[in-house]
Parts: structure tokens; C-alpha cells; sequence
């Protein structure tokens, strides 16, 4: 699920302008990389089952942004909400197409390590898969 999300977000050539595609990455960053970067992580799966059997699925996907600058991270965050929020889209990746059924913003999340001066902003989207 979370290279299609990755997929979806190197469509966007404004975000691109902001974070290169090789700093993209999923479930974690190289340790010591440079920031601006943005991981994507899945946290949770829900399986919606009736009695024919699987009904639908949803994704809750975490996209990860830090930065040494507030204002950056936050064009980011609204890049990735341009992306990502209200999607209801296909994706290809490898030849095979994933329909959305819709994405939203469900949590923002923010934090500064005041140590090492980076910022983070963690957006949490609800990924309803098409059926």
C-alpha cells in the first residue's frame, strides 16, 4: 500500500520542487540523511468482511515530513495534502493499477527537536481502497 502513496505523491511536480524523489522514502529514512525528506509508513489495516466474504479494505498511512525549516515543512505538508487529501483516483505501479476509493486527512501531527533544530510534521490519511 504505502508504494502506491509514494507513487501518488511523485506525481506531483510541486511537491518534487520541494523534495526530491530520491528522498521519498518508505517505512524509514537512512539514518543521517539530509533533510528535507518524507517517509511513508502504513500503521493500521482494517479488513471490512460480510457474509460473502471481504467487503473492503482501509489503510491508515502516515506521511512523515521533517525539515530544518518550519515554513518548509509546512509547504511540504500542504503538497502532500494537495496529493493525497480527497483522492479518489487510480495509481499504476509495476503495470498493475490500485483504484482509490477516497483518501482523507484524518490527523495532523507536529513536533521540533529543538537540539538538533528540525521540524516534523506527520499527516495521518484513512486510504479506502476502490472495490
Amino acid at each position: 500500500m504505502i508504494h502506491i502513496v509514494r507513487a501518488r505523491l511523485l506525481e506531483n511536480s510541486d511537491l518534487l520542487s520541494l523534495v526530491p524523489a530520491t528522498d521519498i522514502f518508505l517505512v524509514k529514512a537512512r539514518q543521517g540523511h539530509d533533510r528535507p525528506y518524507i517517509v511513508v509508513d502504513l500503521e493500521e489495516t482494517q479488513i471490512e468482511r460480510n457474509t460473502d466474504g471481504v467487503h473492503g479494505e482501509t489503510y491508515h498511512v502516515l506521511v512523515y515530513i521533517t525539515s530544518e525549516s518550519i515554513s518548509q515543512a509546512w509547504s511540504i505538508h500542504n503538497e502532500v495534502k494537495t496529493s493525497l487529501s480527497e483522492f479518489d483516483g487510480s495509481v499504476t505501479v509495476d503495470g498493475v493499477t490500485y483504484d482509490f476509493g477516497q483518501t482523507s486527512l484524518m490527523d495532523i501531527m507536529t513536533d521540533a527537536h529543538e537540539l538538533h533544530e528540525f521540524y516534523i510534521v506527520g499527516m495521518m490519511f484513512n486510504i479506502i481502497m476502490g472495490v
